[in-house]
């Protein structure tokens, strides 16, 4: 596992980007701004995946699923004791962008990651 210190959502990561297999690129369809629905100021530029993007993330994922499937309970557990560790690590990160990209209220966020914390463990 890795210890994940940084911002979560670093934009210098994924901004104008799409999560591929090989990491993160640039989407076949190019790029979208994210509004903040309080302001309508721009918070960000996401990627936009195209169909041949779509079809190679399919197909990554199928194979990633035959190793996942392989792996022991254990591994599998640790994998997703460590997602609820992150989540519950970058609630207010993750729960700030809630708030500004969808208009949620910060007790909604809260509930929002907690759950998904508690999802994965």
């Amino acid at each position: 596992m890795t210890d994940h210190q940084g911002p979560l959502l670093d934009p210098g990561v994924w901004s104008g980007r799409i999560r591929t297999a090989g990491g993160w690129g640039p989407g076949g369809d190019g790029e979208l701004a994210v509004l903040e629905k309080a302001t309508g100021a721009t918070l960000g530029r996401i990627g936009l995946a195209s169909l041949g993007d779509v079809a190679d993330a399919a197909r990554a994922a199928r194979a990633a699923q035959r190793d996942w499937a392989a792996a022991s309970h254990e591994r599998r557990a640790a994998v997703l004791r460590e997602a609820g560790r992150l989540w519950e690590r970058h609630a207010a990160e993750v729960g700030d962008w809630l708030v500004r990209e969808g208009g949620s209220v910060p007790a909604k966020a809260e509930v929002e990651t907690a759950a998904a914390a508690q999802e994965c463990y």
